[in-house]
């Protein structure tokens, strides 16, 4: 299990230091950070993997709550969010035009830009992606350690 296990983080690191050196060239800085985040998912959870592989091994109870998983995934969204927002304070990230997936923070941004115009709607996109990132951060500081 432990060799699967290597082979598997070895896999991960090739193919998502792949994923960003792609993004990172075609200047896609959003699509990169993205990889990094996501290949820093899987390593933890292979990571989680490896801790419930010595419990069962040892014999200890696997129903013993572990929340690193839940944290990470939690700080790492809440760090996007917060990477997000600032993009669209400094306004290098552009508004949302409606056109694709629009659901509840695009909503309100498309409405702020209707109602308000542009410089207000950046400032609504740019407060609403940093608390959004700024919440789930706490809430991934603030999960129960184990």
């Amino acid at each position: 299990m432990r060799l699967i296990r290597i082979i598997l983080q070895i896999v991960i690191v090739i193919i998502g230091g792949l994923a960003v050196s792609v993004f990172l060239d075609s200047r896609e800085f959003t699509g990169a950070i993205f990889f990094m985040a996501f290949t820093a998912v899987l390593l933890a959870f292979t990571n989680i993997l490896k801790d419930q592989t010595e419990k069962r091994l040892s014999g200890v109870s696997l129903y013993e709550q572990n929340h690193t998983a839940v944290r990470a995934v939690l700080s790492l969204l809440g760090g996007f969010g917060i990477y997000l927002g600032l993009k669209h304070f400094f306004g290098i990230e552009p508004l949302p035009d409606g056109s694709g997936g629009c659901r509840a923070i695009c909503g309100v941004i498309l409405l702020a830009r209707q109602a308000f115009g542009e410089a207000i709607a950046q400032l609504v996109a740019g407060f609403l992606w940093t608390l959004g990132g700024l919440c789930l951060s706490y809430m991934g500081f603030k999960t129960k350690r184990s």
